[in-house]
């Protein structure tokens, strides 16, 4: 069960792998569209909803699939990798102001996230699109301050 687990790490190895391959076994069995939203939460076994249960997964991006298929799961890592590239573009623009460690770790904290657990910890997920929203403001306010010291030559 879960104690075995949390008190043994013979099966790391095997785990890092399958957060790369789960998502490609979990499109064997789900098709395109996958088994609706909701479908991998812990409690849909006490729910009668008559249609077919998600098989188990672990790592989030398999879930991912399982519930709304490799198409969504495309979106979702296209919008983590955009968030990460403009992540990018906005610390190569602001170095040696004073946001640019504000935005370095927003950076990092991305990068971090691309394959890690957002959609399903929410606390994660919050603290995410915060440091996201940071290092983006960051961009608009070098933009401001560039068009400033235009107009002041």
């Amino acid at each position: 069960g879960f104690m075995e687990r949390a008190q043994s790490s013979q099966d790391v190895p095997g785990r890092l792998k399958l957060t790369v391959t789960g998502p490609f076994l979990a499109i064997e069995q789900t098709g395109l569209i996958g088994y609706g939203v909701g479908t991998t939460h812990q409690a849909i076994g006490f729910l009668d909803v008559g249609a077919p249960l998600a098989p188990p997964a672990e790592s989030e991006l398999q879930r991912i699939v399982l519930e709304i298929g490799p198409i969504g799961l495309f979106l979702i890592l296209w919008i983590r990798l955009s968030v990460v590239r403009r992540l990018w573009k906005t610390l190569s623009r602001i170095r040696g102001t004073p946001w640019q460690p504000y935005v370095t770790a927003a950076f990092l904290f991305a990068l971090i996230s691309v394959p890690g657990n957002l959609v399903f910890n929410h606390i994660h997920h919050l603290f995410y699109w915060f440091m996201a929203g940071t290092g983006l403001s960051a961009d608009e306010w070098a933009r401001k301050n560039s068009l400033m010291g235009q107009k002041q030559m």
